[in-house]
């Protein structure tokens, strides 16, 4: 009777895994919710009478779960490179703070004979270098420029 319907192969498997799956988990029940009490019968008649058994309540295909499991992870470990990468982007940046005030206190400190001060002083305009290096505005106009030094010579070398 079975063989007559000639059942595609792929069904039959799908169908087994449900039912073994419905068995594992004690829940192979019939219409009325009704333990079933010969599962082998009750299977090959579901497979007889439609040509495959159904999908159970709660089940989950393994490859399904394994592929979620695995976009899961490949979503963590994006979310951590991308974690690493930002604080690798802020480990450089406060280096390069850190050499920018050094370099800007080195020259606030130093006479007016230091070439990098020279050079800085001459492309100054009048009205900041007016103030003095005691000024705030002078001494962000220096740290502007050094920063501003450092970027080129990191983006040429």
């Amino acid at each position: 009777m079975l063989s007559s319907k000639e059942l595609p192969t792929d069904l039959v498997v799908v169908s087994l895994e449900y039912a073994e799956w419905e068995l594992e988990n004690d829940c192979m029940i019939d219409g009325r919710g009704t333990p079933v009490g010969s599962p082998a019968d009750w299977l090959y008649k579901s497979l007889v009478t439609h040509g495959c058994y159904r999908k159970p309540r709660g089940y989950v295909d393994p490859i399904e779960s394994a592929k979620a499991a695995l976009e899961v992870k490949i979503t963590q470990r994006k979310a951590l490179l991308a974690d690493m990468q930002r604080l690798r982007e802020a480990e450089v940046q406060l280096e390069l703070d850190e050499i920018v005030e050094a370099e800007t206190t080195r020259l606030l400190a130093s006479d007016d004979t230091d070439p990098l001060m020279r050079e800085f002083l001459h492309e100054m305009p009048d009205f900041i270098r007016a103030r003095g290096k005691d000024s705030a505005i002078f001494a962000n106009e220096i740290r502007r420029r050094v920063r501003k030094r450092l970027l080129q010579e990191q983006g040429s070398g």
